[in-house]
């Protein structure tokens, strides 16, 4: 059983993104994995890393789009790319220093706080925006 199943309802309706958005959900339900079977720390750890390298692949390409088309809300957009990418690496350091777990309340903040309500919230605001400018 997955972790986050992919849904409609996540569609920004723009492919790139949302294949760059499944890939994410995949890197998270694979922490949830190696998580559930106990796997050793250094495979979650390389997980963590993975899940960084590939968020901050994914917000350099949406800035990029959304700068090139002169998307009105870029900067608050940007801003909150780099908040999430702090409370990644934040988690990152301290599961690495191992002061934290992964416990169920991580699993769920990864999932719901940190890459779900965004897409939902933030993401499907740029949305009509591109889509209006014929980008799908």
């Amino acid at each position: 059983m997955k972790f986050i199943e992919w849904s409609d309802e996540y569609s920004v309706k723009i492919e790139q993104f949302d294949n760059q958005h499944q890939q994410l959900v995949n890197i998270i339900n694979r922490v949830y994995e190696a998580t559930t079977n106990q796997a050793e720390k250094s495979v979650i750890r390389r997980i963590f890393v993975e899940l960084a390298e590939y968020t901050s692949y994914h917000f350099k390409a949406e800035e990029e789009l959304l700068r090139n088309c002169h998307y009105p809300d870029f900067d608050r957009h940007r801003r909150q790319h780099e908040e999430l990418v702090v409370q990644l690496l934040e988690l990152q350091m301290r599961f690495r220093k191992g002061t934290m777990t992964i416990s169920e309340d991580m699993l769920n903040f990864l999932k719901n706080d940190w890459l779900l309500k965004h897409i939902v919230l933030a993401d499907k605001e740029y949305s009509t925006f591109l889509n209006n400018q014929g980008l799908s």
